[in-house]
């Protein structure tokens, strides 16, 4: 069976696409073999849909490359992001460890033995009075002394406190004036190495407690722990 050349070309979109009949691909393939013209429009067809296709290909494959790309970036972020949090909180933990030791420390002072004459203000505070206050030697191994001052009749509500270091032949080394009827006094930089002594001016009849100013807390012990850490980096 012959067709003409308008058939044909109806046919050949089907033919191509392999949905026509076996009678019709037979006819269609006769028609082919004797006329050079739809043989070469068949051959620029397939040149079409083998262009188009391998258009289809080139645009995909840049598309799926950039997606692994992301994919990629996305997975570096998070295990960079999982790292940093994993050491934040290693050294948040470290911290805190350390922190509650000194906490535990502080209250819990190691009370060492020191020479007789010389009251320990590790093992706890002093109460005395202005008058009576240079009889004591103090030790202390907190770097600091700490004097309460509470008013009593007969005393004019001010005065001065000063510290001396007995290792050196009573060597006067800090001094401070207190008003206003109670109040208290820090004596900071001290050294365990060194035994103290305090005297009073004006403030006769003044109730005086004497202690190394120790007190457990979470933030003072955090401060002390940054604090080394920053001295050691």
């Amino acid at each position: 069976m012959k067709i003409s050349c308008e058939m044909a070309e109806d046919l050949l979109p089907l033919y191509l696409d392999g949905s026509c009949s076996m009678d019709s691909r037979n006819v269609v393939e006769e028609h082919l073999a004797n006329c050079p013209g739809c043989h070469a429009k068949l051959s620029r067809m397939q040149s079409d849909i083998t262009d188009g296709m391998q258009m289809q290909v080139e645009v995909q494959e840049p598309g799926l490359a950039d997606y692994a790309k992301r994919i990629r970036r996305h997975r570096i972020r998070m295990a960079e992001f999982t790292v940093l949090v994993v050491l934040t909180l290693s050294v948040m933990l470290a911290v805190g460890y350390l922190t509650i030791q000194d906490m535990y420390r502080q209250a819990h002072p190691d009370v060492r033995e020191v020479e007789q004459g010389t009251y320990n203000l590790v093992a706890g505070a002093v109460d005395t009075t202005a008058e009576q206050i240079e009889q004591f030697v103090f030790y202390t191994n907190n770097t600091q002394i700490q004097v309460r001052v509470l008013q009593e009749e007969g005393w004019q509500g001010s005065g001065t406190i000063m510290l001396w270091n007995t290792i050196y032949k009573d060597n006067f080394i800090q001094i401070a004036d207190i008003g206003g009827g109670t109040g208290s006094v820090t004596f900071t930089n001290l050294s365990s190495a060194n035994r103290y002594k305090i005297t009073c001016e004006n403030m006769d009849g003044a109730l005086l407690t004497v202690s190394d100013g120790r007190s457990v807390s979470f933030w003072k012990s955090l401060r002390a722990v940054l604090g080394e850490i920053f001295r050691i980096l």
